[in-house]
């Protein structure tokens, strides 16, 4: 009853050792035995009922076009009743209490330089255990905050810039300012100084709040943003020295103003908010050009906070107490400021952390110290995609150090975990044996992993819900929609997959003809997503026109044409199978999904990223791969070019043996993907730099910025598409079974057989 092993780390259908084959028929064997026992004790049935259940279905059953929503009962809530963030406050402390715990923070008491085997000396954090404010303490540290910004000039109706990591600073200020009935405008740190002076100067804000590390950038473009008298700093661990604002500008530390606000009488209080106030503008992170301001109201954001009780009902709610929030990913993205709004408000814990500091073998962790999942030990936790590659293949390249028989054994496990899953089974002595081993890199405790801002593979999300042993739950929205609308729910066993509606959504389809997309189709209809509600945004600020043209008002609702192609199943869940933006059209009409194929070579053991390239004037497309390091010199092992290991990656990459035989690897795990033959990319460049937000080549949220990687490699793909070039790869894929000059053939078992 054990499922077929297919080799996660690289997909090679290699032969199973005779030990792997032993103990394979040793679990059929056990499973034959003790089938009826677990059959009866875990009682399957009731889940395959719960997961075969119709999610959504459409408000007019004989109208295609008619919008889904959800099916089922809305659970009632005091969050429910909340129409601004305030509100949603003052429910928190009421229906809490004062002395429940609520942020947790890990305070940085220095620096120290720690030597390396190779000699470097990085940079280590000397950081302190989980520190508690409870929810009395925030509530009082809100209102010294209000006061403190009151103080220093901040007004009703003002918008107040915050320029700052996720940390407990950020969400306490952002809920001072809203008190006040003033907006939060925020910008993502990474974001290049012509996006950050774009955010500034339309927005037109007078006060920042930002950490002490970004000064020294603001102060450099100083002239550029003229209106702004007032920067609030939150102090780092080192001193602050050479900084110069000049006169025009005022720097106040954070807990300076704090203490201003704790003198202030009580009285200074601002204006409540109404729910059709501005709270806040989100800015895009400018995948696809200068970033744009999102305006959500209270109404639109709270509508958003409360459709999370659709999923995080009775199973959070009534044991808020016992649960832990990791809140790590950036705020200025609106699924982690609606995430963590919600959590506050229910009663559940949050304990901030950063990228350098969560794992025990973070960058910024000293030797022998403890990440912050390993002391939080939380049990939500949200997550994006190439976050969850990137644990995936960790894991599998720590299994690949244990020696071949063990990978198999683990990759088999989990294969064999997922296999009984889907059959509405659990399989209690592989979660003992191997998955608390994965499970203790996350805290040990961790029940629920939300993803949403890109594609998740199928296969990924497959392996990971595996190994973490938790619910992963797969989202989509956008900023636009005020984060997530459409969602996986616990009891939805499906893989690739994105849920149906929150209640109080509406989602439809319209056809897209020139991308053969229509409600029409069968077996599922297909077609744009257009998602309708409360909460959607006002618009653009200042682009009166690109509202226009992207948001309508309509039947009574306000509605977003989201750019994405979706289909929806039989039982009302969605998968999202194109983005508009994403595809493009080659030179006999075929139109490729870019994102899809991304996806599906990210699982590749070889590449850490990627970005595929096609262009209208070509039949093929063509890849720029940023590799896994450690993959690439381990293949060049494999080919016997040891001596290339002591090389820069640079050479390494520019080899044409190694850029070969990547190129024959990723094809043959395209083909055993199931990718079609013009969705392979017929040529690679491996690449070097790293693709960052700082080089302006990724987002903040990790999305590729697929101009700026194109004209920054422009030489390189055009070199690829047939020009002079340092690019030396010239293959083809060939499925006629023929060994031809320049071309990599495939046999009819789909096996690359030849490279000329």
């Amino acid at each position: 009853m054990s499922t077929e092993t297919t080799n996660t780390n690289n997909h090679r259908r290699s032969r199973p050792s005779p030990g792997l084959i032993a103990i394979k028929c040793l679990v059929i064997l056990y499973d034959v035995i003790t089938f009826p026992i677990y059959y009866l004790i875990q009682r399957p049935w009731i889940r395959l009922r719960k997961a075969n259940r119709v999610r959504s279905e459409r408000e007019d059953p004989n109208d295609l076009h008619s919008p889904y929503v959800r099916t089922g009962q809305r659970v009632e809530h005091y969050v429910t009743k909340c129409q601004t963030i305030p509100e949603a406050q003052r429910m928190s402390l009421e229906k809490n209490g004062r002395n429940r715990p609520a942020l947790g923070f890990r305070e940085i008491l220095g620096e120290e330089g720690e030597r390396q085997s190779n000699g470097k000396v990085f940079m280590k954090w000397r950081l302190t255990d989980y520190q508690w404010l409870t929810i009395g303490d925030v509530d009082d540290q809100i209102g010294d905050i209000a006061r403190g910004l009151l103080t220093n000039g901040v007004k009703p109706k003002d918008t107040v810039l915050i320029l700052a990591d996720t940390r407990l600073e950020w969400f306490l200020s952002a809920q001072a300012i809203v008190r006040i009935g003033a907006s939060i405008a925020t910008l993502y740190v990474s974001l290049g100084d012509d996006g950050l002076i774009h955010g500034i100067n339309e927005t037109e804000v007078k006060h920042i709040i930002t950490t002490q590390d970004m000064l020294a950038k603001l102060a450099k473009m100083k002239t550029k943003i003229p209106l702004v008298n007032t920067v609030i700093y939150i102090e780092g661990p080192k001193a602050l020295n050479g900084i110069d604002f000049g006169d025009d500008i005022k720097l106040v530390p954070f807990k300076e103003m704090v203490s201003q606000g704790q003198a202030a009488p009580k009285s200074l209080v601002g204006v409540d908010p109404t729910p059709d106030d501005v709270a806040v503008i989100l800015y895009t992170s400018g995948s696809t050009g200068t970033p744009k301001g999102v305006v959500l109201t209270h109404k639109n954001f709270m509508a958003s906070v409360s459709s999370v009780l659709t999923i995080l009902d009775h199973k959070i709610i009534r044991n808020a107490d016992k649960h832990r929030f990791m809140a790590y990913l950036p705020l200025a993205h609106s699924l982690e400021f609606c995430a963590e709004t919600f959590f506050f408000s229910v009663g559940v814990r949050m304990g901030y952390g950063t990228a350098n500091t969560l794992m025990d073998s973070g960058t910024a962790i000293r030797r022998g110290d403890k990440g912050d999942l390993t002391l939080l030990k939380p049990t939500i936790m949200p997550s994006v995609p190439l976050i969850l590659d990137r644990i995936r293949k960790g894991v599998f390249e720590v299994m690949e150090k244990r020696g071949q028989f063990t990978k198999e054994l683990f990759n088999y496990a989990l294969n064999y975990k997922a296999y009984w899953r889907l059959r509405g089974m659990d399989t209690p002595i592989v979660n003992k044996l191997f998955c608390s081993k994965v499970r203790a890199q996350v805290g040990g405790e961790l029940d629920i992993m939300i993803v949403g801002g890109a594609p998740l593979s199928p296969e990924t999300q497959k392996i990971m819900q595996a190994a973490l042993n938790c619910k992963l739950l797969q989202g989509f929205g956008s900023t636009e929609t005020s984060a997530a609308s459409i969602i996986m729910d616990f009891d939805d066993m499906s893989y690739g997959k994105v849920g149906a509606p929150l209640f109080g959504i509406k989602t439809k389809m319209i056809d897209w003809p020139e991308g053969g997309y229509r409600v029409t189709d069968k077996p599922y209809p297909r077609g744009e997503l257009i998602i309708g509600g409360d909460h959607i945004a006002t618009g653009y600020y200042k682009l009166d026109k690109q509202t226009e043209e992207e948001f309508e008002d309509k039947d009574g609702l306000r509605w977003f044409t989201m750019g994405d192609i979706a289909e929806v199943d039989e039982k009302g869940v969605f998968k999202i199978i194109d983005r508009k933006k994403d595809l493009v059209k080659l030179q006999f009409g075929e139109y490729i999904s870019l994102g899809k194929v991304e996806a599906e070579l990210k699982n590749s053991r070889l590449v850490d990223n990627v970005c595929v390239y096609g262009d209208s004037m070509h039949s093929n497309l063509v890849a720029l791969v940023l590799p896994n390091a450690k993959s690439v010199r381990k293949l060049a092992q494999e080919l016997d070019l040891n001596q290339l290991n002591d090389k820069p990656l640079p050479e390494l990459y520019d080899d044409r043996r190694v850029m070969d035989a990547v190129l024959k690897e990723l094809i043959q795990f395209a083909v055993d993907s199931r990718l079609h033959k013009m969705e392979i990319p017929t040529k690679v460049k491996l690449v070097s730099e790293e693709w960052t937000p700082a080089n302006d080549l990724i987002t903040a949220a990790l999305k590729l910025k697929r101009k700026n990687i194109q004209n920054f490699y422009q030489k390189d793909i055009d070199a690829m598409y047939g020009k002079s070039s340092p690019v030396s790869n010239n293959n083809h894929i060939n499925n006629n079974n023929n060994v031809n000059k320049n071309h990599i053939n495939i046999n009819n078992n789909n096996r690359i057989i030849a490279v000329n």
